[in-house]
């Protein structure tokens, strides 16, 4: 259209004074329009391949994504190639678009890397445009490839977390029975019995009576069933500088998991937000993956059935287990984790505190200022409310480690555990 306009109006001005140069350039432009009406671009017949380098990246770390594009019908001469990058990921080195000539039967590679984070990524939709002489005609071709990636959350080691469920496992483990077998810590000591190892008799208390040997048991430790709930309520988790607190939930879950399945116990994770997910509790190297995977893929979000703590299926968790349960917990939630402790679990909340997590304002409004201590107060009530029916807290203020935070409260966890052996 340019094109014709531009012809006329060269040709009326040049025959209004009666100009041999615009009458001339008006057939430049004539010639020009006719090239473009008879040189129309061909229709982009590609094979669209797309291949990346991980379908797994840590948090923040690039992965490189590759497409070939092969021209399986006409040499196109003017080519525009763009790859769609999903929401949320960033073009860290090179670019999703490049403008080529692509030959018949030619295939052209190129390469971008892109980073994100924690969540799982779908690539899909591929677009190539052919754009005919001086760009008047696009011809546009689209294309579906499918690709996933997943970005997985940090990963830090914990120490050991003190756990007193109420049944553990005849596996051998860390935690303590409380009746006599193999083990490292002393128990009792007793009448030498027909097939007692010789190296367990108690020479010292043998020699005490005469004709009687006497041999020391130790106390049998065992491994035990955990079940790890992360809770990701939209109503629980607020965001702020557009980090939601349900992600460092996630990274303390996996600290966790890590942690309880290098001491040799049984895990299960159950994730609650848009809807529930349960991973079957499991042992060893291939169940901490399996746990890293589901947390990876994990969303927060509402959900009109599972609203609540009160909605979570403990008949997926082993009777009599340790629960680790990893929430903003309020003072609504304290009724539900009461149930659960008098089902029979042992029950330890660890709390992100939502108040760590926004930056500190150098000069409050007042109304920001009550709502603060508000909040500080169903806090501290929660707390209280929930160590009172036999529920430890675990605080953790987010600026802080976890590995920090958890190393702190061991031997406050250790006296409660001491307590509850007691009773």
């Amino acid at each position: 259209m340019i094109y014709g306009a531009l012809a006329f109006t060269f040709l009326l001005t040049g025959l209004g004074i009666r100009s041999g140069t615009l009458i001339a350039f008006a057939a430049v432009f004539v010639a020009t329009l006719a090239a473009t009406r008879l040189r129309e671009p061909a229709p982009p017949e590609l094979d669209v391949r797309r291949e990346l380098e991980s379908r797994r990246v840590g948090q923040g770390g690039p992965v490189s994504v590759t497409l070939r594009v092969t021209n399986t019908g006409e040499s196109l001469p003017s080519l525009v190639l763009a790859d769609e990058v999903p929401r949320g990921l960033a073009v860290r080195s090179g670019s999703p678009r490049q403008m080529v000539r692509l030959a018949a039967g030619e295939t052209f590679t190129y390469r971008y890397a892109v980073s994100g984070r924690r969540g799982r990524y779908r690539f899909g939709r591929f677009e190539a445009r052919s754009y005919g002489f001086a760009a008047e005609h696009v011809r546009l071709a689209e294309h579906t490839v499918y690709g996933e990636l997943t970005g997985l959350p940090p990963r830090h080691a914990v120490e050991a977390v003190p756990l007193l469920p109420r049944r553990t496992l005849l596996y051998h483990g860390p935690i303590r029975a409380g009746v006599p077998g193999e083990g490292i810590d002393f128990f009792d000591v007793r009448e030498y019995a027909e097939g007692d190892p010789i190296r367990r008799i108690n020479w010292r208390a043998s020699a005490r009576h005469e004709n009687r040997l006497f041999t020391t048991d130790f106390e049998r430790e065992r491994i035990a069933e955990v079940g790890i709930i992360v809770d990701g309520r939209l109503g629980r988790n607020p965001i702020a500088q557009g980090v939601s607190l349900f992600e460092y939930s996630v990274a303390a879950a996996v600290s966790l998991s890590d942690s309880l399945l290098a001491d040799g116990h049984r895990v299960g994770l159950i994730t609650i937000g848009t809807g529930l997910s349960w991973t079957f509790p499991g042992y060893g190297k291939r169940q901490a993956e399996r746990i890293y995977t589901a947390l990876a893929n994990a969303a927060e979000g509402d959900s009109a059935v599972f609203d609540s703590l009160d909605s979570v299926p403990t008949r997926v968790l082993p009777a009599s287990s340790q629960v680790i349960v990893i929430s903003p917990v309020g003072g609504d939630d304290v009724r539900a984790l009461n149930v659960m402790a008098a089902r029979g679990y042992s029950v330890v909340v660890v709390r992100p505190d939502p108040l760590s997590l926004e930056s500190p304002r150098p000069a409050p409004v007042r109304e920001a200022a009550i709502a603060a201590r508000l909040l500080r107060i169903d806090r501290v009530l929660t707390v209280r409310e929930l160590e009172r029916v036999g529920v430890p807290v675990v605080s953790w203020d987010v600026k802080e480690p976890f590995e920090a935070c958890i190393r702190a409260n061991i031997p406050r966890l250790q006296i409660w555990r001491a307590r509850r052996v007691l009773r």
